[in-house]
Parts: C-alpha cells; structure tokens; sequence
C-alpha cells in the first residue's frame, strides 16, 4: 500500500485509463485533475478545471482523452499526451454526476443531477465530438440522484430523489415504471465491465445487485456501519469494491455477496474508487485529499 498526495480537498472521483502503463486520474473539490503513475509513486500532471469542483470523470477506449464533469455544469475534453484541454467542450445545466465515452469515441454521455428536491429535473445528455454538436438533449424529465453509465450498450442507470430504479437504453423509449424500489437515498451506482452484465446499487449501507439480462435482483452486500458512497468493479466482473461513510473500503464476491476483505486507512469517509486494468491494485480517495493505492488480495 502506498499514498499518492498533492490534492488539497476532498476527492470526489478517480479512474484508472483502461490501456497503455498504468495511469489513474483524479479530481475533486481543488478544482484539479492530477495524473499519477502509481507504480511509480509519481504525480505527472495537474490540470486546472474550471472554477468549481469536479464530480466525474471518465478516460476513452484507448486513454488518450479524458473527460470530466463538474459541480457547476462544466464538461471538459482533455488530451492526456498533451496534458491540455481539447476544444471540445460543454456547458451543462446542473451537476455532472457521471461521464463515460461511448464505445466507438465518438460522443460523451453525461449524467446531471437534480439541483434541489422539488426542483427542476435531472438531465441525460450525450455531446457529440465526432463530427462536433452542441449538447444533445435527451427526453427525460425526471429528477435525478444518482447515474451510472454503460458505454457498450449506451445504456443509463437512473435512481432519482424518488428512489426508483430505472434502466434507460438510449434507442429505445423510456420505461412506463422504475424496476426496482430502493429502501434508503443511492449515492451510487456501477456497471459491471464489459457487456454489463451487473449492476451495482448503493442504498443506504447496503448494495444491491441486479441482474441486468434477466431484470431481477440477485444478492446483497451487506456490512457497512455507514452510508455507501462509492463502487467499483474488477475488470472481470467477479468481484466489487464498495466504501463510504464507515471509512472503510470492502471487496465482494459479485455473484454471492460473500465479504473477501476489508480496509480502513483513516481517509475520513471514502468518496471514489478505481481498479486497475490488471485487477490486482485499486484506488481510493476520500474527504481528506490522499490517494491509497493499494494490492486488492492483500486482505
């Protein structure tokens, strides 16, 4: 286990690239994207946002962009060779709560939450970069807690301040009712890779699973003493990391809810997590601004 330091506030969202060595971002309420080689224990770049926190981002196919959302609306193309921002860029009307590529790169599909309960609705969005397009729009007038995002099947996983669960596939039209009812607010959310074949749901100080292909509710991961805060899947899909307001960070069986191991390195409550390509390291970061990067069997 080692720590990566140089955030000055909270950190509210980390991703690792998914190709080339090992490369993992993060960003929080410094108004900051820094990128680290955490083999190498070494921070490579900061990145200035604009002038307010930042609550997603998400690298493409192959890591050569990133992007990023943040608290007062702003999505952001970045270069990570040239450590710069690309001209693409967006203004959004509410906070960006989750971002992802699409599969062929050519757009950003972007989650934004509800300002205020009562106010007006959350918005699912997709911003074309190839060829370039203003924000599009997507028919959806509900409110907006929590999204999750699953690029290969463009296909959105909504809980709103009403705590309904809906699966929305772009292409087709938006379900009449939420398939699932939670019991407490979500925080978060997570497809598994992949085909997403599971979804993550964080309801309280418990995670739900859902079988995406059969619409239905597996096992739960029970155990936190605080609210869940942050998911994360192995790349393999056969495992979950979960943490939050406990301060600890705990790994799962996906398909059995069995606890593997759990961890507590006093970061306050943890708000991000990030695995490795190789699934064998992860990331967390939470309220206090480091980063623990860290062997995920070493339980």
């Amino acid at each position: 286990m080692h720590t990566l330091t140089g955030h000055r506030r909270a950190v509210r969202t980390l991703a690792y690239a998914p190709a080339g060595p090992a490369l993992l971002a993060s960003a929080g309420d410094d108004h900051t994207i820094r990128l680290w080689s955490p083999a190498d224990r070494a921070e490579l770049a900061a990145l200035e946002g604009r002038r307010a926190g930042l609550l997603s981002l998400a690298f493409n196919a192959d890591g050569k962009y990133l992007v990023s959302g943040g608290r007062a609306g702003a999505l952001q193309i970045w270069s990570v060779e040239a450590r710069a921002e690309v001209e693409a860029r967006a203004r959004c009307l509410g906070p960006v709560v989750a971002v992802a590529f699409t599969a062929d790169g050519r757009a950003v599909l972007a989650g934004l939450r509800s300002q205020q309960y009562g106010g007006e609705p959350g918005r699912l969005t997709c911003f074309n970069l190839d060829p370039p397009h203003p924000v599009q729009w997507f028919d959806w007038d509900g409110d907006v807690e929590s999204v999750a995002i699953a690029p290969s099947r463009d296909l959105f996983a909504v809980v709103g301040q009403h705590r309904g669960l809906e699966l929305w596939d772009v292409a087709r039209p938006r379900p009449a009712e939420p398939a699932l009812w939670l019991p407490a607010r979500v925080r978060a959310l997570a497809f598994s890779p992949g085909p997403a074949r599971l979804l993550a749901i964080a309801s309280g100080r418990i995670v739900q699973l859902w079988d995406v292909a059969a619409a239905r509710p597996t096992v739960r991961c029970v155990g936190h003493r605080g609210d869940v805060l942050a998911l994360a899947f192995t790349p393999d899909g056969q495992q979950l990391l979960t943490a939050g307001g406990d301060h600890s960070a705990r790994l799962w069986e996906a398909d059995t809810g069995r606890p593997l191991a759990s961890w507590d390195w006093g970061l306050g409550s943890v708000l991000a997590l990030a695995v490795a390509p190789d699934g064998m390291t992860a990331a967390a970061a939470g309220e206090k601004g480091p980063i623990v990067v860290w062997d995920v069997d070493d339980g």
